[in-house]
């Protein structure tokens, strides 16, 4: 059901919250946002020269993924139509994503 699509967005989202490079996890609906950081730990944001969201967003798209970068916040507006399997593939894919753009980030530092 769509509920329980919904729900299972909002839960995989919430089960990021252990990821130190992901700050603020936001949802309503099928639109969810998480913020990116260096450490959120030691409150450690990305420097908007680094364009962290703009790098996330070029390597989505080597992973037949779109991802919506809004300065280092990334966005995803899923249709009312998405099954709990398409939202397994794509935040699965997506965090693979900010995993390795974050971890080559931190080797350049």
């Amino acid at each position: 059901s769509r509920r329980q699509a919904m729900d299972h967005f909002h839960a995989v989202l919430r089960s990021w919250q252990d990821c130190d490079f992901i700050g603020d996890i936001r949802y309503l609906g099928f639109i969810g946002a998480v913020d990116i950081v260096k450490s959120r730990s030691q409150r450690l944001p990305f420097p908007p020269a680094d364009r962290i969201g703009f790098h996330i967003y070029l390597e989505s798209l080597q992973n037949n993924l779109l991802l919506r970068p809004l300065d280092n916040t990334i966005y995803w507006f899923l249709p009312l139509v998405v099954t709990v399997e398409d939202i397994d593939l794509i935040l699965a894919k997506s965090l693979h994503t900010i995993q390795t753009v974050v971890a080559r980030q931190a080797a350049a530092c």
